[in-house]
């Protein structure tokens, strides 16, 4: 019954890929200048409708100057080959985050990513509605659980290869519709992504120093 519930999830998830056009916006709102390097994908849940803490939480992120927008779940494939191109480019780092279908989407775009190699520094998952396994280009992945779905096993699981972190965090104090909202959980999302990418930055200016001076 349990693998029922998510199979319905997916297929529907699958079928609203068709329309959805339907529901997204005509203009994602970026930062025209962000200050941290990196860019964060938010993923919104069932019809496009719901899911207004990821909108939120992609708002304060820019306040960050951060790079950060909220797309509707079914727009996973455009996202993954705009990731891709970016990192290819100049190793931008990756952050997914996404709500109920839209934590199911971000998994699809960590698989699609997986092909050509890119790597996710991070990716934050609200509450899917079907367990998710984990490809080995992520990093690490940290999974809100609500009191709605804690004990159906809902959880995040590692794909052979994987030696990066996974937290499945339990959160009985919220359900599904509220979780994304949670002020609490949005503020531990906004630290571990700027720890992330902060660490990220630090990273690729020793790089480049490495490459400017060899040797040293």
């Amino acid at each position: 019954m349990k693998r029922a519930v998510g199979l319905a999830a997916i297929l529907a998830l699958v079928f609203l890929s068709g329309c959805a056009g339907l529901f997204l916006p005509a203009t994602p709102i970026t930062l025209a200048h962000p200050t941290v390097r990196g860019a964060v994908y938010l993923l919104r849940g069932g019809f496009n409708i719901f899911s207004t803490g990821m909108d939120d939480l992609a708002a304060k992120l820019r306040a960050d100057g951060i790079d950060a927008r909220s797309e509707g779940h079914a727009q996973w494939p455009e996202i993954a080959a705009e990731a891709r191109d970016r990192y290819a480019k100049d190793k931008t780092p990756i952050v997914i985050v996404g709500h109920s279908w839209g934590a199911l989407a971000a998994d699809l775009i960590a698989m699609e990513l997986q092909k050509s190699n890119t790597p996710i520094a991070l990716m934050i998952l609200y509450d899917g509605t079907d367990s998710v396994k984990i490809p080995a280009n992520v990093r690490h992945v940290i999974n809100f659980i609500s009191h709605t779905n804690i004990g159906m096993a809902y959880k995040a699981f590692a794909l052979p290869g994987f030696t990066g972190t996974i937290e499945n965090i339990d959160e009985p104090a919220y359900n599904h519709t509220n979780i994304d909202n949670a002020v609490p959980l949005q503020d531990a999302s906004i630290g571990a992504i700027l720890q992330v990418l902060r660490t990220s930055t630090r990273a690729a200016r020793r790089h480049q120093v490495a490459l400017r001076f060899p040797g040293k």
